[in-house]
């Protein structure tokens, strides 16, 4: 990067995180850049934008006798390798139903509407959450 005609040697980062607590691999990556922007030996001024998006899902499992479980989580993926192998981790109440596969996910800027959203799912009926997964599941 060229000198900032400033020629203060500060640097300016613009953080915008999503999401009210950043993961701790966005704190590494943030520690990171402070690490490499501080070891410049040229005198600039960097203007950057770190969009980190914490998404949040509402997600509908399918249990190995048929039953259907709705959850929220951060990362689908993780969440259900947790529910199929692990006992600490995963849900109690699927523990003896694996194994589970995705069958529904809707995504959620934050938490709160994702648990809005999982709170009502779970008041619906079988039937009814069967429909939405044939309509929109995967």
């Amino acid at each position: 990067m060229a000198p900032s005609s400033s020629g203060l040697g500060h640097e300016t980062f613009i953080l915008k995180i999503l999401g009210s607590n950043p993961s701790g691999v966005t704190q590494k990556i943030l520690k990171e850049l402070l690490r490499v922007h501080t070891q410049k030996s040229a005198i600039f001024e960097c203007k950057s934008t770190l969009n980190i998006s914490m998404k949040w899902y509402m997600y509908i499992v399918k249990c190995a006798d048929g039953s259907l479980y709705t959850g929220i989580t951060k990362d689908l993926q993780r969440r259900v390798r947790e529910h199929n192998f692990d006992n600490r981790l995963g849900a109690k109440s699927l523990r003896y139903r694996r194994p589970v596969s995705l069958v529904y996910n809707e995504e959620f800027e934050n938490q709160t509407k994702a648990a809005k959203r999982e709170k009502s799912v779970k008041k619906w009926t079988r039937e009814y959450k069967l429909k939405l997964i044939e309509k929109f599941g995967k």
